[in-house]
């Protein structure tokens, strides 16, 4: 927020509580709250709590304007959410081929040459699909289980679905 847009939302507080006579860490401290806040949204808090007040207090009170300001904010980042947005929360959720595991030599007694297990991404909001270690990693904690459970070699076969450069 701007200086003069800081000075309106004092003056706007000192209107609201004509008995509310700030000493200069007061007002320091109100600046320093308000700063990051943008005009409207300041402004819609200090008057809800204005409005919101069931006594006559002779001052403001920081932590309800601040509470008022960021439902404001919650509610202002629901409603300016884009179709764009959503669309692109939805594709960051997609499934995504990362890999293949392909069997190049089969084990003792399986006919698993040639057989290809697909490994995909999707939901796991803890997973970063797109760095080259983590995939790595995971693609070659997933060959050796799938070596030690079906036997064979096999391989991994890189899938460009979520990288510019092959990891592995």
């Amino acid at each position: 927020m701007s200086d003069p847009d800081l000075s309106s939302c004092i003056e706007e507080i000192r209107d609201l509580w004509p008995e509310w006579e700030p000493n200069a860490g007061q007002l320091r401290l109100w600046e320093s709250k308000l700063r990051p806040l943008s005009y409207p949204i300041a402004i819609a808090a200090i008057r809800e709590e204005a409005a919101g007040q069931t006594r006559i207090l002779k001052r403001p009170v920081m932590g309800r304007v601040l509470q008022h300001a960021a439902d404001a904010r919650k509610a202002q980042g629901r409603a300016a959410g884009t179709s764009q947005d959503r669309e692109d929360r939805r594709k960051q959720c997609e499934p995504a081929l990362a890999y293949k595991l392909v069997c190049v030599e089969q084990g003792t007694g399986t006919k698993r040459q040639g057989t290809e297990l697909e490994v995909w991404f999707g939901r796991q909001r803890n997973f970063d699909r797109t760095d080259p270690d983590t995939l790595a990693r995971d693609a070659e904690r997933r060959q050796k289980q799938v070596e030690d459970l079906y036997g064979g070699t096999w391989i991994i076969e890189q899938h460009w679905g979520l990288l510019e450069e092959v990891p592995f």
